[in-house]
């Protein structure tokens, strides 16, 4: 019996797949017996249903059809498996959902922990302050109820390579559906209503996702609606025949009444939401009265561009602007300066980093508007909620043209005579400054009196100076991570977290870049992949600092050792050599990793660590050990995934290449658009593995370094976790 089914099929997890349906509280199937009901006699079943399951006795009863009204639309049909059906799908869901999720796309956000609707939303303002004007607005015709079972769990046999579980998995989808009097058979499609159906529908459209991003578009997808964004309508109309084949492939089709190609500027909806220019409104909330409720246009409203542009003549512009016009300030967590954003929008903008020797090729700091994620629904009649701050606020100033002043307490960030942003001293822990930004005297003078740090940063992360106010903080600091280092316990359980999740990401990387090889390419990826899980599962017991080196090295060799699959015939890759150069891949990860670990240095001594003394890299003169420790679990990532992506997809072709006396370098236009698609990168937003906010890529580098700094105060490893992406 395969391992999966039998993990499936432990009391543990049933008894939690039973702890899932109660809290969902659905409703009976057709036997009549509810949730609590079953529940009493729990203990007593499980093992009854564990061993029919295991002999190959089980049989699911019929589902029993429910129809869910829908305002303005015709009723979703739901099959609803009985309560002891629904433990069993739950059990195999729980068992599935790790391995699965491991193979999903960033664009798919329906039914997935931790992302929601209004991820989605704040992806699309994302995109399209990127330059993606033209969508395609996508649906797929009756989908859970089109989808062919040979071709869903051939997909999930690809993935499991348990046999036991595919057949069980086959005799679920079986199960027919109760309708009045009728009993129907059930030869295609995944019922809506089943605890399984949401995995096994994201499964089966990940190819799509693929596909889609596979030719360099942007895409969101939320269960079977879609939506494709492209910078040119010619692009968006191919991407209509693109999607239009691949779900031939799949056996599903287009719905030709829900599929269209429109742009930002004329609007359009999707997921609820009126998007129109930069503006998206939820459209439950059009305002239809002139006594629509302030309270409920406050806590829907979002922007997604670097300054709200209101719809001429539209009752939903003057009721947003009356609705901010009479908005209490608000001071969140973490503040950014960048474009012409109302200081109540409180954007928060990622910084453009470069060297003073590419400062003059990187001019153009990229705004970006964040807002707290929510996993549920608004509440239309509750007052708008807040967000928590968090333990180290951070002003992050970015844009050159802004200066920072003081008055009365508070800091002015200031764009020439404009006031952009102002915020109550109390309200800020760090101010950390990219660039050449001006600072009055009075401004860090305010500062010091809060006991609020000003650090000095490159627009690259080079880390220049801090102002520390004279609290003895730093010092105390430093003392921690002295400590820890000289501890063998806590510098060890901190190497090998910094391991493990090096480990684990460079498999994510791999296994993503696998899906579309067949034959001896598939198995050998597929072989590295499960090599790299397997050396991050030992990491855990690795007794010794050299034992845990040599799990990373192992690792390392398999990782690159099926890159030249991918890059072979038109790359030359032979073995990663670090500081070579010796060919155009390792010229390409040489740099990449120098400015990666240059940013994560910079803010490491801005949160006043040092950077030289680190937990996996060995002490050595003129060498950031601590910083090569924390980039670890980043560069695959962030440097790696860029490297295949331009490589592969054309952004760099071996011509761009020079090679003198056996060291290879990059042209220098060449070396200029590599520098700012890595930059493009550090700038994406993702949602943070451990806080689940959606966060850039640099914010998420200065929570790590900041996790570090709690996990050395408190002399607890468990305080700092590698960030594993999913």
């Amino acid at each position: 019996m395969a391992a999966l089914l039998r993990q499936s099929l432990t009391l543990p997890r049933l008894r939690a797949a039973y702890a899932r349906v109660h809290d969902n509280n659905g409703q009976p199937g057709v036997d009549g017996i509810d949730v609590e009901t079953y529940g009493q006699r729990l203990e007593a079943d499980l093992p009854v249903l564990r061993l029919e399951v295991l002999g190959g006795r089980y049989r699911p009863l019929p589902l029993k059809r429910l129809w869910l009204p829908r305002p303005g639309k015709a009723p979703r049909p739901l099959a609803v498996p009985t309560v002891r059906d629904r433990v069993l799908l739950t059990a195999v869901a729980l068992t599935l959902t790790p391995l699965l999720e491991a193979e999903f796309e960033e664009c798919s956000y329906a039914y997935r922990q931790g992302r929601s609707v209004r991820m989605a939303v704040e992806r699309i303002g994302l995109l399209q302050r990127q330059g993606y004007q033209w969508v395609v607005e996508a649906d797929i015709e009756k989908f859970f109820d089109r989808i062919p079972h040979d071709k869903l769990l051939a997909e999930l046999h690809a993935i499991t390579r348990d046999d036991e579980l595919i057949e069980l998995v086959r005799v679920l989808l079986a199960a027919p559906v109760s309708e009045g009097d009728q009993l129907l058979p059930t030869i295609l499609g995944i019922p809506q209503g089943s605890p399984l159906s949401p995995l096994l529908a994201n499964l089966y459209l990940d190819h799509l996702d693929e596909a889609i991003l596979d030719h360099g578009y942007a895409l969101v997808r939320y269960a079977d609606d879609f939506i494709i964004l492209a910078k040119s309508r010619v692009r968006a109309e191919a991407a209509v025949e693109l999607s239009a084949q691949v779900l031939r492939d799949l056996e599903l089709r287009l719905n030709p009444l829900k599929t269209r190609v429109v742009n930002f500027e004329t609007g359009f909806q999707f997921l609820g939401w009126n998007f129109v220019r930069s503006l998206a409104v939820p459209a439950s909330r059009a305002v239809t009265e002139h006594n629509y409720t302030k309270v409920a246009v406050q806590s829907s409203a979002t922007t997604i561009g670097p300054a709200p542009v209101w719809p001429a003549n539209s009752e939903v512009a003057d009721a947003f602007s009356e609705a901010l016009s009479e908005r209490p300030d608000w001071h969140p967590s973490e503040q950014s300066v960048e474009g012409t954003a109302a200081p109540e929008l409180a954007p928060k903008v990622i910084a453009i980093p470069d060297e003073e020797m590419v400062e003059r090729e990187l001019t153009v700091a990229a705004a970006e508007d964040a807002f707290p994620p929510e996993d549920t629904p608004l509440d239309e009649d509750a007052p708008a909620s807040l967000p928590p701050p968090s333990l180290q606020r951070t002003l992050y100033l970015v844009d050159p043209a802004v200066s920072l002043a003081t008055e009365n307490h508070h800091l002015l960030v200031r764009r020439g005579e404009e006031t952009v942003l102002d915020l109550p001293a109390v309200n800020v822990d760090q101010v950390m400054i990219f660039g050449r930004n001006p600072v009055t005297t009075a401004a860090l003078i305010c500062c010091m009196r809060h006991d609020i740090p000003v650090s000095y940063l490159s627009r690259i992360g080079k880390f220049y100076g801090r102002t520390e106010p004279p609290t003895g903080e730093t010092v105390l600091l430093l003392a921690a991570q002295f400590a820890a280092h000289a501890s063998g316990e806590l510098d060890l359980a901190l190497a090998r977290e910094i391991v493990h999740g090096k480990l684990a990401n460079s498999a994510l990387l791999l296994s993503r870049y696998a899906r579309n090889r067949q034959g001896d390419d598939a198995r050998r990826i597929r072989d590295a992949v499960d090599l790299l899980r397997n050396l991050a599962r030992r990491t855990r017991g690795a007794p010794d600092l050299d034992v845990l080196r040599g799990l990373e090295g192992a690792g390392a060799a398999a990782y690159f050792g099926v890159w030249r699959i991918w890059l072979a015939p038109r790359w030359t890759f032979g073995n990663r050599e670090p500081r070579g150069g010796a060919d155009p891949i390792n010229a390409l990860l040489d740099l990449g990793y120098s400015l990666l670990r240059q940013s994560i240095a910079g803010l490491v001594q801005a949160r006043g660590l040092n950077p030289w003394l680190g937990h996996l890299h060995r002490l050595k003169s003129g060498h950031m050990a601590l910083a090569s420790d924390l980039m670890e679990e980043f560069r695959p990532m962030v440097v790696d995934a860029e490297v295949l992506n331009t490589c592969l997809n054309g952004g760099l072709v071996p011509q761009d290449f020079v090679s003198r006396e056996g060291v290879c370098t990059l042209r220098p236009e060449a070396a200029r658009g590599y520098i700012r698609a890595l930059e493009t990168r550090f700038n994406s937003e993702r949602q943070h593995p451990h806080s689940q906010e959606l966060l850039d890529l640099r914010r998420i580098m200065d929570a790590q370094v900041r996790s570090l700094c709690t996990a050395y105060r408190q002399s607890d490893p468990a305080a700092y976790r590698a960030c594993i992406f999913r």
